[in-house]
């Protein structure tokens, strides 16, 4: 069910791609702490590039990346790297008499992103709980905020204390209530530029404090990476050598706090 489709949210990525005689796989792991009013208490991303190389006449392979993130992200190269060619010039270049383990996913290239800027978020959620004299209507919403982004396996995982089962009036995708776990949880297939915002409403019969419905756990999937990388090329001397890319963004933790 839905609660199940959470827990495997990041877990959930695109279908595998054909991989060449070199395969570059960028990977990032965010984790986020985000205010109900829009703002970020943290925001971290960490990324990889995994080189594989799929055939041993490709060991020597350097690849040449493309990307605009200096000022943004920190870098650092694995220690057979050459360091000075990915500077000066955004190659993935080993130093001399190093080749690439064949079948084996090495990491080449790490970065860092660290912000306090909103505007860096793929999306924003927020919930508004109305209590009355003996019920409370919460608003559960969330918005896009870079319609290029396309999010998947949406799940947004909001506190429903005690045993009360909550009454839904309106839900954009589908939801579950995981009473054992006390919480509701709302899963949305996609987010893009077509279904870029999306709203659920409930009611408990009961008087809730705005505390007890946070903290609001966030899970989904992306191929739309933080960093800008490309892989442009891989050359073997001065020869074009057969590459194949993928990317993926994972949640490893992203909570909306009061």
């Amino acid at each position: 069910g839905a609660a199940a489709a959470a827990d495997d949210g990041a877990a959930a990525a695109q279908p595998d791609v054909e991989r060449l005689g070199v395969h570059c796989a960028l990977e990032e792991r965010l984790v986020a702490e985000i205010t109900n009013d829009g703002g970020v208490n943290r925001l971290e991303v960490t990324g990889v590039l995994l080189l594989t190389v799929n055939d041993a006449a490709y060991a020597g392979a350097a690849v040449q990346l493309q990307h605009s993130d200096d000022k943004k992200m920190q870098f650092k190269t694995h220690p057979n790297v050459d360091k000075k060619a990915f500077t000066a010039e955004q190659r993935v270049a080993l130093k001399a008499g190093r080749s690439h383990p064949v079948g084996t996913a090495t990491p080449v290239v790490k970065w860092r992103l660290q912000s306090n800027d909103a505007s860096a978020l793929p999306f924003t959620c927020s919930c508004w709980p109305s209590p009355g004299a003996s019920d409370t209507i919460v608003t559960v919403e969330f918005e896009l905020q870079d319609t290029d982004r396309e999010l998947t396996n949406i799940a947004i995982m909001v506190p429903v204390p005690g045993n009360s089962v909550p009454i839904i009036s309106q839900c954009d995708g589908a939801y579950e209530h995981d009473q054992r776990h006390e919480k509701l949880v709302w899963t949305v297939p996609i987010m893009n530029e077509d279904t870029p915002s999306g709203t659920l409403e409930f009611k408990v019969p009961f008087v809730c404090d705005s505390d007890q419905l946070f903290p609001i756990n966030v899970q989904f999937a992306s191929s739309s990476t933080f960093s800008s990388i490309e892989v442009t090329n891989a050359t073997l001397g001065d020869d074009e050598t057969p590459v194949s890319t993928e990317r993926h963004l994972f949640v490893e933790d992203f909570k909306v706090v009061e």
